[in-house]
């Protein structure tokens, strides 16, 4: 779990966008 080519803001904002897919996809 430490990679750190990840960027904490990039990976909080996929998080994000993945979450409202799902909600879209759900609803």
């Amino acid at each position: 779990m430490s990679k750190p080519a990840i960027d904490p803001k990039a990976f909080r904002r996929a998080l994000g966008n993945f979450a409202t897919g799902v909600t879209i996809i759900t609803a």
